[in-house]
């Protein structure tokens, strides 16, 4: 004899005019039960990637913070080589010209300047500054040379320039071609690494002097020396020197933009092609 089947309660039921499910023993009417979600195993395998996506999303973020840093060191790392390149040709073009010994003194002048002003940005020196301490020095003539020793253009002793290779202060030109100390190019660098040099070591003696004392400081250090500074005569002479630097800052350099000193030597180059060479 077979066993009868079990009789089931409804699911859908209604209670007087409402509509509705039993579920659990609980009446819930039309639109108000909730609704049950069926697991399956693509809702398994959908919340088991999504809690490893989870728990590894600060890896990634910092992998790609990683990443990102890498991508800016290397495209930091190529504007430098580029900048560098840029300011090895342009040393290179200024060498090139002063082989022509074009006759104008005008153009040789220029291109000192502008060879002053791109050091003085090389070595952190403030350009109309260094303008006027070589103007100061030689009035522009790269054969000067001094009773006491001093050469070229920033009138640079034999014994400063043992310091500065010494130190390893120069930057761009560590050589001669053969003329010394007078040679225009090796000669404005060694003057402004020197006076830079200076700069720095008044500035870490004395921190809270202005920027115009700390200059003034590296200037009369420059013409007279830190063992003649300490006499009377020499301070005396130190101090007239920092007003010819200063009058000639002001009367010559102050108002200018020193990046026009490069158009400029363009100019005066493209009129003095047609020149004949010293002989």
């Amino acid at each position: 004899m077979r066993k009868p089947k079990p009789t089931r309660l409804p699911n859908r039921v209604a209670v007087g005019k409402t509509h509705g499910v039993i579920r659990e023993g609980k009446f819930f009417p039309n639109n108000t039960q909730p609704r049950i979600r069926r697991k399956t195993w693509f809702t398994g395998i959908t919340a088991g990637l999504v809690g490893v996506g989870l728990a590894s999303a600060p890896i990634v973020q910092e992998n790609l913070h990683v990443q990102r840093q890498g991508i800016a060191l290397i495209e930091n790392s190529r504007q430098i080589k580029k900048e560098h390149a840029e300011r090895k040709e342009q040393i290179e073009r200024f060498k090139q010209i002063f082989k022509l010994k074009l006759r104008p003194m005008a153009l040789q002048e220029s291109m000192f300047k502008a060879a002053t002003v791109f050091f003085a940005e090389q070595h952190g020196v403030n350009p109309r500054l260094a303008l006027a301490l070589g103007h100061a020095e030689s009035a522009w003539n790269w054969t000067a040379e001094s009773r006491t020793g001093a050469q070229g253009l920033f009138q640079i002793l034999a014994s400063t320039d043992k310091i500065l290779v010494g130190k390893g202060l120069r930057k761009w030109i560590r050589k001669t071609n053969g003329k010394g100390l007078v040679e225009p190019l090796y000669n404005i660098e060694g003057g402004i690494a020197f006076f830079a040099e200076l700069q720095r070591q008044t500035k870490a003696e004395h921190p809270e002097w202005t920027q115009t004392q700390v200059e003034n400081q590296a200037l009369q250090e420059y013409n007279q020396g830190q063992d003649r500074l300490k006499t009377k005569k020499g301070q005396i002479k130190a101090k007239e020197f920092v007003k010819l630097v200063r009058g000639k800052l002001e009367k010559y350099y102050l108002k200018i933009n020193p990046r026009d000193l490069f158009v400029e030597f363009e100019e005066i180059l493209d009129r003095c092609r047609g020149f004949p060479k010293h002989k």
